[in-house]
């Protein structure tokens, strides 16, 4: 949210001052980048089999399809909303409410197949990326074939239709200078400018990005963490051994390779299409079941339950928080605000988001002790339920 969007994955595109700010591009990309997206993906396939065997536990007028139904659809608005009007493009409730849907018809499978079912959801994206790294890579030989041969003498028609091709092909990874500069005085802009800009990103992200990436980043995890929930994994039901072993594991898997793909990445310049594109689901997947079996293991540990304690209460107002850190970044960064939008050094942000993870855990914590919800949470469950719940402890 403060730098262009092509710089969220390459560190050379804004943002690269000093040795700080490839740091933390290097350390974000190898221990977090994906790897919470991941895990909140595998809580809320968790969440569609809590919720639905509670249902069913009791008698009421609505059935567990019903409530599942709608809470997935007032979702889908609230990431309607959320990614046009507070201007957040990268919304992740829409994608949530629409891949949670068809998931309701998988909660009696068995724990391991449904974790089976979502790794071959993920791996349905190796193809695909490929070859799409494929084409980046044809695109960036091409344009540095021109250049040499555009040295030495003038480019033919046909040349020229092949460089505006490949110019289009890299336009989202190598975004050239001037469409750099249009993009930040954008977002330096008064509101419409930006309502302008969100809704046509959110056209494309929630269209053609949703069915072809987005749906299948999102269902795979999810249906993994309902599998992982069954299992007893996600309930801190299993051993300290069990969730040392995963830990270790996972790292050793997801770190190991991330390290190696960024440092390869780096030995090529941070050429578009040298990336190994197609190992992103392995290691992400791999970090988040070792940062999943270390959080478990401190909610198991009884001496540890001062911090334990508060991450639930972040984690109980995870819809509030999440729209709260769009309203605070958007005031940062947009022009009708702050307008820091691609002033700070890719270091200097996460000092904001040092500042607003120590905001939302002390509002909270503080929220908690008064209310049953937060205020989201309360509005979500009043229309799913289609009652309402009491608000005040």
């Amino acid at each position: 949210m403060g730098l262009p969007f092509a710089a969220h994955n390459d560190p050379t595109i804004a943002g690269n001052r000093s040795a700080a700010d490839f740091w933390a591009w290097a350390i974000t990309f190898v221990v977090a980048e994906g790897r919470m997206r991941a895990i909140f993906s595998m809580l809320f396939g968790a969440s569609v089999l809590l919720l639905s065997a509670r249902i069913e536990s009791r008698a009421g007028t609505d059935s567990a399809a019903d409530i599942h139904l709608r809470r997935n659809l007032w979702l889908i608005l609230f990431g309607t909303v959320h990614s046009v009007w507070l201007l957040w493009p990268g919304d992740i409730l829409f994608t949530y409410g629409v891949a949670g849907l068809p998931l309701f018809a998988f909660r009696r499978l068995r724990p391991r197949t449904l974790i089976l079912l979502g790794a071959i959801v993920l791996a349905l994206q190796v193809p695909r990326t490929a070859y799409h790294n494929m084409e980046l890579a044809e695109a960036s030989a091409g344009l540095r074939s021109l250049s040499g041969i555009e040295a030495g003498r003038a480019l033919t028609s046909e040349e020229r239709e092949s460089r505006a091709r490949w110019r289009e092909t890299l336009a989202e990874e190598k975004p050239t200078a001037e469409s750099l500069r249009r993009t930040i005085e954008n977002h330096r802009s008064g509101y419409l400018a930006n309502l302008g800009s969100a809704a046509d990103a959110t056209v494309y992200l929630e269209s053609e990005y949703l069915y072809t990436t987005g749906l299948w980043d999102a269902a795979g995890p999810m249906l993994i963490g309902m599998g992982l929930l069954s299992l007893g994994v996600l309930s801190a039901a299993r051993s300290y051994r069990f969730y040392v072993v995963m830990a270790l594991v996972g790292y050793a898997i997801g770190i190991s390779l991330a390290i190696w793909v960024s440092a390869d990445w780096m030995r090529h310049g941070f050429e578009a299409g040298e990336r190994w594109v197609t190992l992103d689901d392995l290691t992400r997947i791999s970090v988040a079941f070792g940062h999943v079996a270390v959080v478990t293991m401190i909610c198991k540990a009884r001496a540890l339950r001062w911090i334990a304690k508060p991450l639930a209460d972040i984690g109980r107002m995870a819809l509030t928080n999440y729209v709260l850190q769009t309203i605070i970044c958007t005031t940062l960064f947009a022009g009708f605000g702050f307008g820091l939008f691609g002033q700070l050094a890719r270091h200097q942000l996460y000092y904001i988001v040092l500042g607003i993870w120590l905001f939302e855990w002390i509002v909270s914590v503080l929220w908690l002790r008064q209310f049953r919800f937060g205020p989201l949470e309360w509005v979500w469950r009043w229309l799913t339920y289609r009652q309402r719940p009491a608000f005040l402890l």
